[in-house]
């Protein structure tokens, strides 16, 4: 079987077991759970919120799971992943709202103030202190109610999301960082940015002359990118603590809310086979035309994978060279970078290259990930390059010296081409980790394919149709990337060689 009917084959087995088993999730009935009946049950919450103490205070019993976004929390729910989680009630109730699988009960924890974080900096301090006067003017004026009416409410037809081509640049642009999963305060609509906290923040730029950049990232990675100044401000119903206050600064509250437990009730009717998969492939791919953002993450993603593997392949093919004839301070340096790069999770340092290398430098997210993997992936070009060189007999070397090549000629012409078949099925293997390993990149406001899925599933509330167009757009990525190494693996195996290639440069036709 060749290597195009085995990716076929396995992608058509793939499929099926999505189909099968995503049509048939949800389908069990589940008792509907009360605040009183947590203890011992296993409740979500967002990583990143402030309700693991209350949890840990009302509901000693509980069984905490954190989750990255709210919507994993929904998947997990309906799948028994988890009994219940919490979550803020606007949120809530607009879960509820499309969605009437789920029932939702006081937490009984009290209310609590949303609001805009600034950096303990100068900086912060007075942009803070702008914000707290406007928040104060549109309380006063009513705008603030206005805004709630429109986001909170349960008419959809308002909720047209702001221009941001309508702010006029009188003084600088504002970085807001935000969760893009974190409706109704923050979300994606109609491929613009919407909610709350959103059009607030618009009314703000519009009224003091600023433009706004805005940038979706994790919401547990809010803090750390206003801390280490990567964005100005963030906003995405963010609760208001004592703890983090001691960190940042925190604007005039824009909201009050309570809490609530969010949990699967009894279904009375099941939709059919047919219309469940009709209603979930309209919802995920062409209301809003959303099927534009999985076009978006997979070009990112592309772009991110594709960029970085070249560079890291070239980086580690420059740093072999370097150390190649015997330099000690260069193989010690290699050696130490090496051992480093590899010893990191690729997620810990991609943040650390973010919030900390970067900190004080405007770098796009985008160019912190290509840095990242190109780092890891040319640590890994090296160590191929020295066991694939290692592997060939230094009697080659001693042959073509012998017949007068130079070191050069003789490691491009003779020992590199032996080496590569040694060093191409490792490569083809870290190129599939690598293109796998890029799903990171959200960490750092990166909206890639796997982002832009997530951000669907915040929306749609499901998880198998933007889950199954995730996997089939890496599994497409791979196989085009696998398919450009298999033609250079048949360039370099010499069994493959014609007749004409085999004699090149050798005269046939000398009778003398």
């Amino acid at each position: 079987m060749n290597g195009k009917n085995k990716f076929l084959n396995m992608l058509i087995i793939l499929l099926a077991v999505l189909v099968f088993t995503g049509c048939g999730s949800g389908s069990a009935d589940f008792k509907k759970e009360s605040p009183d009946s947590l203890d011992g049950k296993r409740v979500g919450i967002v990583t990143g919120s402030s309700y693991d103490k209350n949890i840990t205070k009302n509901y000693p019993g509980a069984k905490i799971k954190f989750f990255a976004s709210t919507t994993d929390m929904i998947t997990a729910l309906k799948t028994n992943k988890i009994d219940a989680f919490i979550e803020d009630k606007p949120k809530a109730e607009l879960i509820l709202r499309q969605d009437d699988s789920l029932t939702s009960n006081d937490t009984g924890f009290g209310n609590f103030d949303m609001a805009y974080i600034f950096a303990r900096t100068p900086k912060g301090a007075l942009l803070c202190g702008k914000f707290d006067k406007f928040i104060e003017e549109q309380r006063k004026n009513g705008n603030l109610k206005k805004l709630e009416q429109k986001w909170l409410g349960d008419d959809e037809s308002q909720k047209i999301p702001p221009d941001p081509g309508a702010l006029a640049v009188n003084t600088e642009v504002l970085d807001m960082a935000t969760e893009g999963e974190s409706a109704p305060f923050s979300y994606i609509k109609d491929g613009k940015y919407a909610g709350y906290d959103i059009e607030l923040a618009y009314m703000f730029c519009k009224e003091n002359g600023y433009a706004l950049e805005v940038k979706n990232m994790a919401h547990d990675a809010l803090i750390p990118a206003v801390d280490s100044d990567k964005c100005d401000f963030a906003g995405a119903g963010i609760d208001v603590t004592g703890e983090r206050s001691e960190e940042i600064y925190f604007s005039k509250p824009t909201y009050n809310t309570g809490s609530a437990v969010v949990t699967v009730k009894v279904k009375e009717t099941k939709q059919g086979l047919i219309l469940r998969l009709k209603d979930g492939f309209i919802k995920t791919f062409l209301t809003e035309q959303r099927y534009r953002l999985f076009a978006q993450g997979m070009y990112v993603t592309m772009m991110i994978t594709v960029t970085s593997l070249i560079l890291g392949t070239l980086l580690g093919f420059f740093v072999y060279l370097m150390c190649r004839g015997g330099n000690v301070f260069a193989n010690k340096a290699a050696d130490l970078a090496n051992f480093i790069i590899t010893g990191t999770p690729e997620v810990v340092l991609l943040m650390v290259l973010f919030y900390v290398v970067f900190a004080k430098i405007a770098v796009d997210g985008v160019w912190a990930a290509i840095l990242c993997f190109t780092l890891t992936f040319g640590a890994s070009m090296y160590s191929m390059l020295c066991g694939g060189v290692a592997a060939i007999s230094r009697g080659q070397s001693e042959a073509a010296y012998s017949l007068g090549f130079s070191d050069n000629q003789t490691f491009f012409k003779i020992i590199l081409p032996q080496a590569a078949r040694h060093i191409i099925p490792s490569y083809r293997s870290e190129l599939v980790s690598h293109i796998k390993n890029t799903a990171i990149v959200g960490y750092v406001a990166v909206q890639d394919l796997t982002k832009m899925g997530d951000i669907v599933r915040s929306r749609t509330y499901e998880a198998f149709y933007p889950l199954i167009a995730v996997t089939v757009m890496y599994f497409l990525l791979t196989a085009i990337l696998n398919y450009i190494i298999d033609i250079i693996d048949r360039k370099t195996d010499p069994r493959l060689r014609s007749p004409a290639q085999i004699l090149k440069g050798i005269k046939t036709d000398d009778n003398t």
